[in-house]
């Protein structure tokens, strides 16, 4: 997104640093990650096929699973969703602290969206829904929401049709059916997130599935330190002396995805760990 081309992290290989291994975090933008909306709330995903494709409460992995869905450009659907009914509160209930979830830190933003929701009438078939992320407080973002008074007629709003819309209404059913069950036996959702899509109204956000092969938040993966900021060698037994990564050019900072329950995090990493090790070059 600048005109950093990643020499930070060239020169510290060239020293002898190694790039921290996998599974390497993952970003993008926030909008694109989530679902419409209510973001990255554990109800159901689809992709355009029809097929569910994750485990939907490992919000940490939604950029990671949808980069590996197909895009339908020939149809009004082009990529993932997530379909809810009348109890979709319930879900957003579950959502937990995720780049893109919803943010209880908003509560007027809670209100309209309930509103909106309950005045959306199947027979419009696509209604405009303000976002739950807090960002949606100073600058709106309006979301396309396909409703329907069926399963079927919500899904045929969205774009599906064919052997896509019949396999995204049997993707529904057995959803609905190990819901009843109490078990997740395709992805091991929890069973308290096994929330049953059976009641009218139905609902569909979609994912901004084209964007997600664009530009990150921020870099994820780069070289190993220590306590110190000093890079590592590659077997990880020593230190490089005299070479320090901090901020974008250090590794390890994030689990497999990047997320932010509190602002900051990125920059404030960047700060806090050049002055450490500022601080510890200054006494060496």
């Amino acid at each position: 997104m600048t005109d950093c081309d990643g020499s930070g992290h060239k020169l510290g290989c060239w020293a002898g640093g190694a790039i921290e291994s996998h599974p390497r975090p993952v970003a993008g933008d926030a909008p694109s990650i989530s679902f419409g909306p209510w973001g990255s709330t554990p109800c159901l995903f689809l992709n355009c096929n029809g097929a569910r494709f994750m485990n939907e409460s490992y919000a940490g992995l939604v950029l990671a699973q949808s980069l590996r869905q197909p895009i339908n450009k020939d149809a009004g659907m082009v990529g993932n969703f997530a379909i809810m009914d009348k109890k979709y509160m319930q879900y957003i209930q579950k959502a937990g602290l995720d780049h893109g979830a919803p943010n209880w830190g908003f509560p007027e933003g809670i209100e309209e969206f309930q509103q909106e929701m309950e005045s959306a009438d199947p027979a419009a078939g696509t209604v405009k829904v303000r976002g739950l992320e807090i960002a949606n407080r100073s600058m709106p973002f309006m979301n396309d929401i396909f409703v329907g008074s069926t399963v079927e007629e919500v899904l045929t709003n969205a774009g599906l049709t064919g052997d896509a819309l019949e396999a995204a209404k049997a993707s529904v059913e057995r959803y609905n059916q190990m819901c009843a069950d109490g078990v997740d036996a395709d992805f091991g959702k929890k069973a308290d997130l096994l929330i049953p899509i059976d009641e009218a109204p139905f609902y569909i956000a979609t994912q901004g599935t084209q964007n997600l092969y664009g530009p990150g938040l921020n870099t994820l993966a780069g070289l190993c330190v220590n306590g110190n900021y000093q890079v590592l060698t590659a077997s990880k037994n020593a230190v490089i002396p005299g070479l320090f990564a901090v901020g974008n050019c250090m590794g390890e900072r994030y689990g497999n995805a990047y997320n932010c329950p509190s602002a900051g995090n990125n920059m404030g990493n960047a700060m806090t760990s050049g002055r450490v090790a500022g601080k510890f070059a200054a006494r060496s």
